[in-house]
């Protein structure tokens, strides 16, 4: 089992880390936009680039499976798409 802890003080992190064993990804969402926002005033166009693929008109995500894909690389799959654009989710132990 692997979890996502969404934190408001990074403080504790540590401590979600040592209980979780390994098992446990923290996120403190203030200290991520913080950054964000800092990286956006330093990179100009950074901003319009993500509210592209993070904003909520225009392009969407969808969560689908793809039986043509199974067995395909993840290179293959992407040259299988003409308007879309493939993300893919890395396990951290693939199962072969």
């Amino acid at each position: 089992c692997h979890m996502v802890v969404e934190m408001c003080d990074i403080d504790n992190r540590e401590l979600v880390l040592l209980v979780g064993k390994g098992m446990v990804e923290t996120v403190v969402s203030h200290d991520i936009i913080g950054r964000l926002m800092i990286q956006c005033a330093r990179q100009p166009g950074l901003a319009q680039i993500l509210e592209q693929i993070l904003g909520f008109e225009g392009d969407e995500f969808y969560i689908k499976e793809w039986p043509c894909l199974v067995g395909k690389t993840f290179v293959e799959a992407c040259f299988l798409f003409e308007t879309a654009i493939p993300v893919g989710v890395k396990p951290a132990n693939p199962v072969k």
